[in-house]
């Protein structure tokens, strides 16, 4: 057993109250960087991840500035404004793809757009002043304001589709492309078309170069680069590669950068094209097949790529390798649970109990934490259960070795059992019976005080299992043959009757008998479209239902809790809009951004696990949030308030806390008793 911190009483830090203090995790990504941006009028460079994070960085420092969540969607593309602190994130659903345009300093949302289809282009004009993409529909350019997202009714009887368009500084002309190779220019206030050229067809990727080369344009056409004069369309120079993999141009300084495979390699290459043409800078980087680069960006003086899984590498070509810039320092956390004051945490190596006032409903902050880390009995990925008699039910998940564990608050072991032929699927507590549901399709009911088996059942497709009451069992499976994807099974006789349901998937249920509560969660196919569906049923007869959620797309880890204190109230995890609660008719959205793995609820406080790592606290009935829990791989922790000048963590652990005040970073210290 490892003891991270003792309990400590603080004294508070006197701090002055003039503006909030605002903490960024300097954490790095968690999920694949899929856009590097870089602003040389501030030196900053911008990456976004797959699942909805900015972070911004010093370019000449390579320090942190700033990290924060934009969305829970998945972020296509990012842009950054020429003018404003602004950045615009072009991002998507099952649905729709959303365009948003945020204040990166203050974190705050400019406006937010729906688009029906994924956008041919999507750029800033050169003076930032104007948004605009292209459409597959009329019309086939849309202009926003930049500042406010209003629509304007610029060049809206456009004859083509456009893949990319350029509006320079004078905001006079209109630059289109068009994939058959054509090159047209536009009276941008009255869309008479000045000029047409022709040049190479299906380039994409196409960047203006905006160095005193002002007529050079850059494109890429499947594993060939080109360097365009595009004010003629000639193609001035042209690289071609064995297997180009990722392309980057630099639009300020026309510097470029080519990743290519070679046999098991990948050949990283940097290029001039100062004198219209692609001139080698330096010895190229070969790095192995174990590297998957997602994203590229050069500074002139700093060159940068992320990966798959969310890394940054910075290139030191002298050197001809990469090292690491900025990789995610998190521990991996797969489940929480709560007994009583302690927080309990299955990470990738042991278990993590935090223990506050705070976990049983008082808020108070006059405490430090205390944070312990020790074995996981199981050794393994694990989940847990927490038990009325405030014991925790614990099991390893994904195990070819799977095994239920019950132990106290104490941790002393209460009940052990690992008779099962294949992993754990689904689990569930009831009335001193463990009901488990086997990947195989076996359901057992183990009886914690007779230590043994007492009923078993086997199908093929079973994918959920709960108890509807001490003699009934509810079983979601996959609809086969046009079948009901629902059944309940007798405990005593073994007979199974069909529940009607039109889903194709049911994969989570949850009954509370004592409020006559039954709801489940499953995928049905409508109008051509996957749509995830919560209903609720009829306790006495499960046949009858009525829809309470529906999230267009797919998503098999939705989830759903009931509220003990308040049978009319349930919370939802569906989709990437978060966090739902649900009273009677009345839904209420959690103000959420991060994409979230697992919600409990305890008392009057919902807990959100989310896909980062983090754990965010919210006040159930209102959804306010009121503390985040960052937990690192070097067993340092930080507690941060969601209002607060202070924050609570282990010694050291301001070094990944960066802290700022009216936009300033001031070195403020974790309150941990010195």
């Amino acid at each position: 057993m490892k003891k991270i911190l003792t309990a400590l009483i603080f004294s508070l830090l006197a701090f002055n109250a003039a503006g909030a203090t605002k903490f960024v995790i300097n954490r790095g990504h968690f999920s694949p960087i899929v856009d590097i941006r870089y602003d040389e009028k501030r030196d900053l460079i911008f990456s976004a991840e797959q699942r909805g994070a900015v972070s911004v960085w010093n370019a000449s420092e390579e320090t942190l500035r700033n990290h924060f969540q934009i969305t829970s969607n998945t972020i296509d593309q990012l842009l950054i404004s020429p003018e404003d602190n602004n950045v615009a994130v072009l991002s998507h659903d099952a649905e729709k793809y959303y365009l948003s345009v945020w204040n990166w300093a203050t974190e705050k949302q400019i406006f937010t757009r729906k688009i029906d289809e994924q956008p041919l282009f999507l750029e800033y004009s050169a003076t930032g002043r104007y948004l605009f993409y292209g459409n597959v529909n009329n019309p086939s350019l849309t202009f926003l304001n930049a500042r406010n997202g209003v629509q304007l009714n610029y060049m809206e009887m456009l004859p083509s589709i456009y893949d990319f368009g350029y509006l320079g500084t004078t905001e006079s002309n209109l630059m289109t492309y068009s994939s058959s190779g054509s090159i047209r220019f536009y009276d941008f206030r009255t869309s008479r078309e000045i000029k047409a050229v022709s040049t190479v067809d299906g380039l994409t990727n196409l960047n203006v170069i905006q160095t005193e080369k002002k007529a050079l344009m850059s494109a890429l056409k499947s594993n060939r680069i080109y360097l365009i004069e595009r004010l003629t369309g000639t193609s001035v120079d042209s690289k071609s590669f064995q297997e180009l993999r990722s392309f980057f141009q630099n639009r300020e300084n026309g510097l470029a950068l080519t990743l290519e495979r070679a046999n098991r390699s990948f050949i990283l290459k940097k290029w001039s094209t100062d004198n219209n043409n692609y001139s080698e800078l330096e010895n190229p980087i070969i790095l192995t097949s174990a590297f998957n680069i997602t994203s590229l960006v050069e500074t002139g003086t700093l060159t940068l790529v992320g990966d798959d899984k969310g890394a940054l590498y910075k290139a030191d070509w002298e050197a001809g390798r990469l090292i690491p810039f900025s990789v995610d320092i998190t521990e991996t956390i797969s489940d929480l649970s709560i007994s009583g004051n302690i927080l309990t945490l299955a990470a990738e190596k042991g278990l993590i109990s935090i223990e506050a006032p705070f976990f049983t409903g008082s808020l108070s902050t006059n405490v430090s934490p205390v944070f312990e880390k020790k074995e996981n009995p199981l050794g393994e990925d694990t989940g847990f259960l927490a038990l009325e008699d405030g014991s925790t039910l614990l099991w390893n998940k994904g195990n070819d070795k799977p095994a239920i564990l019950i132990q106290n608050i104490e941790d002393e072991p209460l009940f052990e059992y690992s008779d099962f032929s294949s992993p754990i699927q689904d689990i569930t507590y009831q009335d001193g019976n463990i009901i488990t549901l086997e990947r195989n399709g076996t359901i057992k009911i183990i009886n914690r005080e007779q230590g043994n088996q007492i009923f078993s059942y086997s199908a093929i497709g079973l994918q959920d299992i709960s108890m509807v009451d001490n003699r009934t069992l509810f079983a979601g499976r996959a609809s086969t043959a046009g079948k009901s994807p629902a059944i309940t099974i007798d405990i005593r006789t073994k007979e199974t009757l069909t529940v009607e349901d039109n889903r194709f998937l049911i994969f989570d249920s949850i009954a509370v008998e004592k409020n006559d509560q039954f709801f489940s969660l499953g995928l049905l196919e409508e109008d051509g479209k996957t749509k995830t569906v919560l209903r609720r049923h009829n306790y006495n007869n499960l046949n009858e239902s009525e829809t309470i959620l529906i999230y267009t797309g797919e998503d098999i880890k939705a989830q759903v809790l009931i509220d003990p204190s308040d049978s009319r109230t349930i919370y939802a995890k569906l989709g990437t809009s978060g966090i739902y609660k649900i009273t009677g008719r009345n839904v209420t959205k959690y103000e959420n951004n991060k994409p979230v793995k697992k919600i409990y609820l305890s008392g009057s406080i919902l807990y959100s696990l989310n896909e980062d790592n983090s754990i965010s606290m919210f006040r159930a009935s209102s959804g306010q949030q009121l503390y985040s829990i960052h937990i690192f791989k070097d067993d340092s922790w930080a507690l941060i308030p969601a209002s607060s000048d202070i924050y609570f963590g282990s010694e050291g652990v301001e070094d990944k806390i960066i802290s700022y005040r009216s936009g300033r970073r001031i070195d403020l210290k974790p309150l941990n008793g010195g």
